[in-house]
């Protein structure tokens, strides 16, 4: 039986490979050739090759991995990883996907002296375990000061911020609304847009726009001129978030 069983295999490995001087070629067809160049060459067109397959914590726990090694992870942002000599590395590009939220307020300020939540623009996601991520973030709304006269100045302060940090690539932007913006109710109107960009590791963020009426609460103090009564009306915050 043992006999019959070493038969069979060795003429399987006959018929499914070819050996040519130090390269091994696997193919269904009995002409294939293996590239000198390579150590082993497969070759089909109709079959694939299925790499190890195995979990994030399965992943991990290699023990000494080698540089190069290549497994399929299945959770946790599934794809193709090899080791680098130094950490596991997802292939393909440099982000391993991404992921887009909008986030669409309306609000009034009413409040002088607190930065203020504008309802409903708050974005809250998680960075996967061993992942790290570029954060692109976009807030606009448009901003009315009502009842203003001719001379006055009214502003509002706009930033995004993580969990209770002002965000301090670019999170902060003071819009001024003037004497060329009144119109015949001598109300004014501007759209600005504030924008910021940071990198981050795993963990679960949550990001706000927040606004500061009659810009009290800015990087620097400004001059407020006249009854002046800003608030903000509906916008939207985008974040974009580009996994690595």
């Amino acid at each position: 039986m043992k006999k019959s069983i070493l038969i069979i295999t060795l003429l399987l490995l006959l018929f499914s490979s070819n050996i040519y001087s130090q390269s091994v070629g696997i193919s269904t067809d009995p002409t294939f050739v293996p590239n000198t160049s390579a150590i082993l060459d497969v070759s089909s067109t109709s079959k694939g090759v299925l790499t190890p397959k195995m979990t994030q914590v399965q992943r991990n726990a290699i023990t000494t991995p080698a540089t190069g090694l290549l497994v399929y992870q299945t959770d946790n942002n599934p794809g193709f990883y090899y080791y680098n000599g130094t950490t596991w590395v997802a292939m393909g590009s440099t982000s391993l996907y991404s992921n887009s939220y909008v986030a669409y307020g309306t609000g009034s300020l009413t409040s002088n002296n607190s930065w203020t939540t504008i309802p409903g623009m708050t974005v809250t996601f998680t960075v996967p375990t061993g992942v790290s991520a570029k954060i692109i973030l976009i807030g606009n709304v448009g901003v009315m000061t009502s009842g203003s006269t001719v001379g006055s100045i009214s502003c509002t302060d706009l930033a995004i911020y993580r969990g209770g940090t002002l965000i301090s690539d670019g999170g902060y932007v003071r819009v001024s609304l003037s004497d060329p913006y009144l119109d015949s109710d001598n109300n004014t109107f501007q759209f600005p847009t504030v924008s910021a960009i940071e990198s981050v590791t795993s963990g679960t963020y949550t990001y706000t726009l927040r606004a500061w009426r009659q810009c009290t609460g800015g990087s620097t103090a400004a001059s407020i001129v006249g009854g002046n009564n800003s608030s903000v009306l509906q916008g939207t915050l985008i974040v974009m978030v580009l996994y690595q």
